[in-house]
């Protein structure tokens, strides 16, 4: 069986929890081959991997969430479908979006983030959540937040999505989110193992940070609510329903977990950074 397994800031960049479980896992089951699909926050760090990896992993797909800051304009327009704007309204205000509208629109249909970032739909979406629920705030923050939310989503739903017999999560989160788009673009099964408590870190997380805003602080955690909810109904684990607040892949001493970056930053979607407890 060709089993990959998806990580976010841990194995095999570093030493930790989830790196020495992972390692373990992947060398006790030799008659199965293992692709690793993992999430880090910096660029600079491709390739830099701290354990010798098992014969039985075949490929490494490395994805970094800082690349998002790469991507300009000039794309040409979207023309959405009545669904997809429809998914497009949920994403926005962060209720429940119909992913698999989603991941067509942009894996399949390729569907550029900033073009869709920049169109009028878009903007008519925001400008409706702005009047809704940011009355008195600065537009210009209300955008950048939501964009810096957003952006890394949207760009992780164009990359390249490997070949396997079933996708295993070991986080909700963004790596949540590629295992579910996974199992969708190769009809696979999705499996979600928590090991730790994911939101509800990046909740205290949130709340702690200086740099957050407080008008929008509820939104960055209903956020990450939002990613894991899809997971957790993909994955057909122990929920059922509407997910638990519990999400996998906590940090771990020595390990690392990539969380929301500044808004403030006008250049972009700002680099996740990279945190240990």
């Amino acid at each position: 069986m060709r089993v990959c397994l998806v990580l976010e800031g841990s194995y095999p960049y570093v030493h930790g929890g989830v790196s020495t479980w992972m390692h373990g896992c992947i060398r006790a089951m030799p008659e199965h081959e293992f692709v690793l699909w993992v999430i880090g926050a910096k660029a600079a760090d491709r390739g830099k991997f701290v354990y010798e990896l098992p014969a039985n992993v075949a490929e490494v797909h490395e994805v970094f969430l800082d690349d998002a800051l790469r991507l300009r304009g000039g794309a040409p327009p979207v023309h959405f479908t009545p669904e997809e704007c429809a998914a497009l309204r949920e994403l926005v205000r962060l209720g429940a979006p119909d992913w698999e509208v989603l991941f067509r629109l942009f894996h399949e249909k390729r569907a550029h983030p900033l073009a869709v970032l920049q169109s009028r739909e878009f903007m008519a979406l925001f400008t409706k959540l702005c009047e809704e629920e940011y009355p008195y705030m600065a537009f210009a923050d209300a955008f950048h937040t939501v964009r810096s939310m957003l952006l890394p989503v949207l760009w992780l739903m164009t990359g390249e999505v490997p070949e396997a017999d079933c996708y295993h999560a070991i986080c909700t989160g963004y790596g949540g989110l590629l295992a579910c788009l996974g199992g969708s673009v190769h009809h696979r099964p999705v499996l979600l193992t928590e090991h730790g408590i994911y939101t509800r870190e990046r909740e205290e997380e949130i709340i702690r940070a200086e740099w957050v805003a407080p008008d929008f602080k509820a939104r960055w955690t209903r956020f990450f609510y939002m990613l894991s909810e899809q997971i957790y109904r993909q994955g057909g684990g122990g929920a059922r329903g509407r997910a638990p607040p519990a999400c996998a892949a906590a940090r771990h001493p020595g390990s690392r977990a990539c969380s929301p970056a500044p808004a403030a930053s006008r250049s972009g979607w700002g680099a996740n950074r990279e945190s240990a407890s």
